[in-house]
């Protein structure tokens, strides 16, 4: 665990996200920072307005132990579960103490013993949408004291607004889960070729995917990037990728994305949203890519000597008009070749414009391996602020 200091707000950050799930090291100080110091700027920002000494937000991590952002006099000493703050989970009402000292629900508490200067406590639970309880907001100070009406009510403005962050939260963890569940984890055994790929949403669920899987005479693979960020291009992405995946074994390219165009119309049209793709099929036999380019043009097709060649996009993106037909392209993979499809996110690491590709390429060359080529991709992502999902699919023929 580690601890960052922001003014006078103490954020821990565990390491886990809010459903337990433990994520790549990078992406959890990444998004729990973010979402801890929204979190921590409140408990501070409670602590101004109320001038009360101490506030902070207490959730319940996935091994059943406090996750805590603080705000005042530091109250480490408080030990879990010999405090209101478990009277008050339990409880969907706001817990109200305005003497400790004559108050008999705190006098029963061993709190008494670890922080003797707790003299007045306002805490409230904060649960989700189905009533589950994931933690409490609590203020305390060293004197006694009331809280007017208006004071009572701002704190349950404010309780209903943090316990909307964790449930969004907690949503987007899920939807994560689910985005992480959908990429190709099932090695295929190509012969004489190497295939390998990630996807580094910018936020905990993006709109990127890439996708394979075994055909009968080699494998087919896809590329895509659905228009925006987030929560909606996630659960778009997911359908596309599903209608391919179904698509994808028994049909050719073309057909394939005739057959995605088809379903997902209706769907793209009322989302207002449109897909740029590349579907292809590769045949271990004949040595050859046969594809579709919807609108994408972010291919290379990179030779052993490091001739690179970008793949042209000839075909409109799904969601934008209907074609009846789609314009089909094949290449032939040589001994040494390497064919790389990205998103665009991918271009913003470097320079953001297509001159990036000379530099991508460059990166295809060092690598021995299309494993190690993707490595060396994402190593470069994980060091780059950029606000795109990025995306990359290695197809290399030994």
């Amino acid at each position: 665990m580690s601890d960052t200091k922001i003014s006078s707000v103490e954020i821990q950050v565990s390491g886990m996200g809010v459903s337990g799930e433990i994520l790549p090291e990078e992406q959890i100080l990444r998004r729990d920072l973010e979402w801890e110091q929204r979190l921590a700027r409140t408990a501070n920002l409670i602590r101004q307005i109320f001038r009360i000494q101490h506030v902070f937000i207490r959730l319940i991590g996935a091994d059943g132990n406090w996750v805590r952002m603080e705000s005042g006099t530091p109250v480490h000493q408080i030990r879990d579960g010999k405090n209101p703050c478990d009277t008050t989970l339990l409880s969907n009402e706001t817990i109200l103490i305005t003497n400790a000292e004559t108050d008999p629900r705190i006098l029963s508490h061993e709190i008494l013993n670890d922080v003797p200067d707790l003299k007045s406590y306002l805490a409230h639970s904060l649960q989700t949408s189905s009533g589950e309880a994931v933690g409490v907001l609590c203020a305390w100070d060293t004197k006694p004291r009331e809280f007017s009406a208006d004071e009572l009510e701002m704190f349950n403005d404010v309780v209903y607004w943090v316990q909307r962050e964790v449930i969004r939260a907690r949503e987007l963890d899920r939807a994560s889960q689910v985005q992480r569940g959908l990429k190709p984890t099932a090695f295929i055994h190509l012969p004489g070729y190497e295939i390998a790929g990630f996807c580094r949403p910018t936020q905990s669920v993006g709109g990127d995917f890439y996708d394979w899987r075994a055909t009968k005479h080699g494998a087919a693979f896809t590329v895509a990037d659905v228009m925006g960020k987030g929560m909606g291009s996630a659960i778009i992405a997911a359908t596309v990728r599903a209608v391919f995946r179904a698509a994808a074994y028994d049909h050719e390219a073309d057909r394939v994305v005739q057959i995605a165009a088809e379903i997902l119309e209706a769907d793209l049209t009322e989302a207002g949203a449109f897909v740029t793709l590349i579907h292809g099929r590769l045949n271990v036999e004949t040595n050859t890519v046969r594809y579709i380019d919807a609108g994408h043009g972010l291919t290379l097709h990179v030779s052993k000597q490091g001739d690179v060649t970008r793949l042209a996009t000839t075909n409109f993106p799904l969601g934008i008009g209907f074609a009846e037909k789609w314009d089909i392209k094949s290449l032939v993979m040589y001994p040494g070749d390497t064919l790389l499809c990205l998103s665009d996110g991918m271009l913003d690491i470097f320079s953001g414009t297509l001159e990036a590709l000379d530099e991508i390429s460059d990166v295809v060359l060092a690598g021995d391996t299309a494993k190690e080529v993707v490595s060396l991709l994402e190593r470069v992502a994980q060091n780059a602020d950029v606000n795109d999902d990025v995306t990359a699919l290695v197809i290399r023929r030994t």
